[in-house]
Order: C-alpha cells, then sequence, then structure tokens
C-alpha cells in the first residue's frame, strides 16, 4: 500500500475507534463504563494502530494534528482502562506514547486537557505501584495543568477539584498528612462549589480527608467528615447505595475474571462481599427478596468452595465465615 493510502486508511480507523470507544464525563471518571463494543475488544484495535503508527506511518511522515489528536485521546483512553484492569506496565507505556504527542503540540488548550488525563493515569499508576516521587511528579503536572486552564477560563470545575484531591494523595505516600488534608478539603470545596455538583460525587475525597485526619489523631474530625459523607451517599445516591456497592463489586470481579487462576483470593474475597450486598437487599425495610436471597446464597457457596482451595485445611463451616477471613486471602492493593 503506497504512503498516502496508509495514512488514509489510519486516519479513518482511529476516527472509527474514537467515535465508539465508551466515554464518561469527567467526574465520573472512576466508574464502571458501558458501550455498544466493549474496552477489551476495542483495545485489540488501538494495539494495531500503535504498531501502524510506528512502523507504517512514522517513517513516511506525519499525520494531520487532528489525526494524532485523535490517536492521543484513544491511547489515553486505552491507558486509562488498562489501569483499571490493573495492568500497570502496559498502561504506562501506553500513556506515555499519547504523552509523546501532547508534548509535540503543547501549549494549544484542547492539548492541554488531554496532557492532563495523561498525567492522571500516570500518577495512578505510581501510586498504585507505591512510588511517592512519581507520584508526586505527575501528579503537580496535573494540578499545574488544571490551575492553569481554570485560570484562562475565570471558572472552578471537576477537573481542577480532582487534581487537587490526587495531589493530596502524592503528599499522604510522602507521609506529609497535614499537606494531605489540606489538599483533600480544598478540592472538597472546588467540587461544592461547581455548578451542576451533585451529592455523592465526591464521596472519595470524603474518605480521603477522613483517612488524612485519622492518621494525624484528629480521630473526632476524621468522624465528622466520615458521617458526612455518608449523609451526602444517602441523599444523592440512596441508602446504603446498593446499586454501587453491586457495580463495585461486579466491576471487580470482571477485572480479576482477566486471569481466574492468579486471582482467586481476590475473587473470593469480592464474591463474600457481593454475597453480603445481596443478603442486605434481601432484608432491608422494604422486605425480604426471594431473588436477592437466592443470589446470595449461590455467591456464598461459591465464595466458600474457592475460599477452600485456598486454605483447604480450613475447619471454618460456611456460615461462620467472615469477612476478615477473605480479608486474610489478599494482600492490600486488592482490597
Amino acid at each position: 500500500m503506497d504512503p498516502k493510502r496508509q495514512l488514509e486508511t489510519f486516519s479513518n480507523a482511529v476516527k472509527l475507534i474514537n467515535s465508539v470507544w465508551p466515554t464518561v464525563s469527567f467526574e465520573k471518571r472512576h466508574t464502571k463504563r458501558d458501550g455498544p463494543i466493549t474496552r477489551e475488544v476495542l483495545h485489540d484495535h488501538v494495539v494495531s494502530l500503535e504498531s501502524m503508527f510506528e512502523r507504517e506511518i512514522l517513517p513516511h511522515g506525519r499525520p494531520s494534528e487532528d489525526t494524532e489528536f485523535e490517536f492521543a485521546t484513544i491511547l489515553q483512553e486505552a491507558a486509562w482502562w488498562l489501569y483499571e484492569r490493573g495492568n500497570f506496565l502496559r498502561s504506562r507505556v501506553t500513556a506515555e506514547k499519547g504523552l509523546d504527542l501532547c508534548e509535540r503540540y503543547h501549549g494549544g488548550k484542547r492539548w492541554l486537557r488531554l496532557s492532563a488525563l495523561v498525567y492522571d493515569v500516570l500518577g495512578c499508576i505510581a501510586n498504585g505501584t507505591n512510588r511517592p516521587m512519581e507520584s508526586m511528579n505527575f501528579n503537580s503536572m496535573q494540578l499545574k495543568i488544571r490551575k492553569e486552564l481554570s485560570s484562562q477560563s475565570g471558572k472552578e470545575d471537576f477537573e481542577l477539584g480532582y487534581a487537587h484531591n490526587q495531589m493530596g494523595c502524592s503528599w499522604m505516600m510522602a507521609k506529609d498528612f497535614k499537606k494531605g488534608a489540606q489538599l483533600f478539603r480544598e478540592a472538597l470545596d472546588i467540587w461544592h462549589r461547581v455548578p451542576g455538583y451533585t451529592k455523592g460525587l465526591a464521596l472519595m475525597e470524603y474518605a480521603n480527608l477522613g483517612m488524612s485526619l485519622w492518621l494525624q489523631d484528629q480521630i473526632d474530625e476524621a468522624a465528622e467528615v466520615l458521617e458526612e459523607g455518608q449523609r451526602e451517599s444517602e441523599d444523592g445516591l440512596g441508602k446504603m447505595s446498593t446499586g454501587s456497592f453491586r457495580a463495585f463489586a461486579d466491576q471487580a470481579l470482571s477485572i480479576y475474571g482477566v486471569n481466574e487462576e492468579a486471582h482467586v483470593p481476590e475473587i473470593a474475597r469480592t464474591t463474600f462481599l457481593k454475597a453480603n450486598i445481596s443478603y442486605k437487599v434481601a432484608l432491608s425495610e422494604d422486605g425480604v427478596t426471594e431473588i436477592d436471597l437466592e443470589e446470595g446464597a449461590q455467591l456464598l457457596e461459591k465464595a466458600y468452595l474457592m475460599y477452600r482451595q485456598v486454605v483447604p485445611q480450613t475447619q471454618i463451616l460456611m456460615g461462620e465465615l467472615k469477612e476478615s477471613d477473605f480479608d486474610e486471602l489478599a494482600t492490600f492493593w486488592s482490597r
């Protein structure tokens, strides 16, 4: 295929993948995404585009800026998906390719926004792999860009609040809990000032602030913050927020399910937690729900069988299992 035809094919493929990739509004960045085509299927095409770009396109020239922007956008989305799946190494490689494109066009507003998203992926990976210096570097870059964009627009947005939260996480990793708490407070203040904020969106910030205060032995203040966050959760998402609990449990199971043999402890624990959710829903104030009771029983049995697979010598009966039993199976970062 001649270079001109290859470039046209690449550009059209990038547009197509970009048009069907499942997206959500920024404030729901950490939530599960659904679409007509799964990200797992689309990612295979992204890998092919990466190879085509490096081996077939670049040796003969560069695509248009618009095509490279769409391609960098796809790389950022793919890197985020890989991060969510726990594939930190491949996520970082993909994110760095996207960052290279962003730096080529540094200065444009759309490129700045995309750079902030890429730095967020890299910061999350640094947090997840316990790299404090990298976390500080990437999250400070994200916050710097968000402040610059906010200054240009004269408005605060969810992205700015989120960037303060992520910077707070970096200071927590550096053991500066006071600085972390300060940034978490700023994040919460910004979230609440943004038009369109609804209760329940900033639960991560409430949890982080509560933890930072607790680590400073400010127990009463930490309790107040966490109780306020719980009230927001119930007001915005409903009491017990069972839909959210189920969504997170399902998301965890889908991630661990990629390699079931390697993640038996994590799958067992998450299955047990989902069983508890079903039982709580079934026995809620709205009355017993037979469907949820049946689902809970099936999940509990599955969790118990997996528990015995990991701890074959156990003398614990199925009805005696507690959450702490499963906590001991999984490492800290998997909980």
